[in-house]
């Protein structure tokens, strides 16, 4: 009998040895990851991310971790560089996003990134007000360039102070909301040179064209370096006469010059 008990209590601890061996790498496990969206799915509909310290204190990683909902034990996960996360999420969303759109895309990369909704929701005001400011700058800073018969320039030669500035609060009130390692994250990927170009000194030339078929469009055109070019144009309607007479400025362009025009005149040009 007492042969029987000293073997059953022998192979239950050598079952617990067994169990020990095959749980202990999941309980050893400190390195930092990033938990993989199941299949099918987009990286939109995973909300569990968080940022952790490397060995070293340095921030190299993105660990993943329950926010909402919670995370299913068998979920699984893959370890990536932060420099490489930045370089995703800049390239996938916020890249190339200017200060109007910024707070409609920033969405997903906080998701991603793990922030809460409350978090999430104060990014995006802070993202708002700072386009306000944006806005309230260019009416103070902008200013007529160039003026020609048949041509406009809006000068912004003295936005670059200013837009530094208002960066600047954002980035502070960022790293205020957000974990720091996050924070430093979603900075990162954000390309301020694009929220804000400041190295142009005309934002818009404005001219009002006539096509072969002697339609009237009025031309808003800016250009940040040979490879960043826009134009935008609206048909005039035909109650204008193109005559040879000036046709007001202020009626033809979008509300950001408008404030800018008052009293001018163009006159319409051959399209080449």
């Amino acid at each position: 009998m007492r042969l029987s008990q000293f073997s059953i209590i022998s192979v239950a601890v050598l079952v617990g040895l067994v169990l020990g061996l095959i749980l202990a790498p999941s309980l050893r496990q400190t390195g930092p990851a990033i938990a993989s969206p199941p299949q099918g799915k987009s990286a939109a509909t995973n909300r569990t991310s968080a940022i952790t310290d490397a060995p070293g204190n340095s921030p190299s990683r993105i660990r993943v971790k329950d926010r909402e909902p919670a995370k299913k034990p068998d979920e699984p996960r893959i370890s990536i560089p932060v420099k490489s996360a930045v370089a995703l999420l800049r390239e996938g969303h916020l890249g190339s996003v200017d200060f109007k759109v910024l707070e409609h895309v920033v969405g997903r990369p906080l998701e991603a990134l793990g922030a809460s909704k409350t978090e999430s929701e104060e990014v995006r005001e802070l993202i708002k007000k700072s386009k306000d400011e944006v806005n309230a700058a260019e009416k103070t800073h902008f200013k007529l360039g160039l003026v020609t018969p048949n041509h406009i320039e809006i000068d912004a030669s003295g936005i670059r102070e200013p837009i530094s500035a208002i960066i600047g609060r954002l980035q502070n009130g960022i790293h205020a909301t957000l974990d720091p390692q996050t924070a430093e994250v979603l900075v990162s990927v954000i390309n301020w040179e694009k929220y804000y170009p400041t190295d142009r000194k005309v934002v818009a030339s404005l001219e009002i064209k006539r096509n072969r078929a002697g339609e009237l469009t009025a031309w808003e055109q800016a250009s940040n370096d040979e490879m960043d070019e826009w134009s935008t144009g609206q048909r005039i309607d035909k109650k204008f006469p193109d005559d040879g007479t000036p046709l007001p400025a202020d009626q033809f362009f979008s509300e950001r010059w408008r404030p800018y025009l008052k009293g001018l005149t163009l006159v319409p040009k051959d399209e080449k």
